[in-house]
């Protein structure tokens, strides 16, 4: 395990990690470690942030690589960086896994005249909802969110 110093997210991060006595330790540099960090940090509690890999972020991105992949059956971390998230993203199975989900749902607004909006569920808890002032203006964004998301 390893003291994160280098590169920290914010200031206020960088400063608590170089204190030699903390308030509290915080195991992880994941997404939740980061935002754990910064808030002890915005709020004056010196603190050390621990990470078990070399860098911060690779096990999110081990484990995301390792899902894109078992999605579309086969490997999609590029050859010329295994944990860039553009070169995952522009995989051939990936986009054309992508282009399915899109068109599969952009036709379900088709018809109906009174849709003004969508709710995002990630296994089965809201991640986020967008309503719009008119079905037409929905209607018209639709597939660019579907896109998006």
């Amino acid at each position: 395990m390893t003291a994160v110093g280098a590169a920290p997210a914010s200031p206020a991060i960088a400063a608590a990690t170089r204190s030699t006595t903390v308030d509290a330790l915080v195991i992880g540099a994941g997404q939740a470690g980061l935002a754990v960090g910064q808030l002890l940090g915005s709020s004056g509690v010196r603190f050390e942030l621990v990470e078990r890999n070399e860098r911060i972020g690779d096990s999110w991105r081990e484990r995301l690589m390792g899902n894109l992949s078992a999605s579309v059956d086969t490997r999609v971390n590029g050859a010329d960086s295994p944990s860039s998230l553009q070169l995952a993203l522009e995989n051939k199975e990936v986009q054309k896994t992508a282009d399915d989900y899109v068109n599969g749902l952009s036709g379900i607004v088709n018809g109906k005249t009174d849709v003004i909006g969508y709710v995002f569920a990630i296994n089965g808890k809201v991640n986020s909802a967008d309503v719009y002032a008119s079905s037409t203006l929905f209607k018209k964004l639709w597939p660019k969110l579907l896109k998006r998301s």
